[in-house]
């Protein structure tokens, strides 16, 4: 159930067009909540910093709140702050 509700997610993003960096977790929390589904950080590796910018992994599950036995799916996303 969890995929499905995913993929129902991306296809709502999809029909937004292009959004900015800065919108993507306004966007993506509603759509959470819609789908009852959470999501948890986890951890950051790869850590890194030069010329004042920081790079990581960054890892955060995705939890089914509607499936009984709360099935997730861990997610690794790479980031950058200035």
């Amino acid at each position: 159930m969890i995929y499905k509700k995913i993929i129902e997610i991306m296809n709502e993003i999809a029909t937004l067009g292009k959004i900015k960096r800065d919108e993507i977790v306004p966007t993506l929390l509603p759509l959470l909540a819609k789908y009852k589904m959470a999501i948890k950080p986890a951890t950051v590796s790869e850590y890194k910093y030069m010329n004042q910018e920081a790079s990581f992994i960054a890892k955060y599950e995705l939890v089914d709140t509607e499936d009984q036995e709360l099935q997730s799916l861990m997610v690794e996303v790479p980031a950058r702050r200035f």
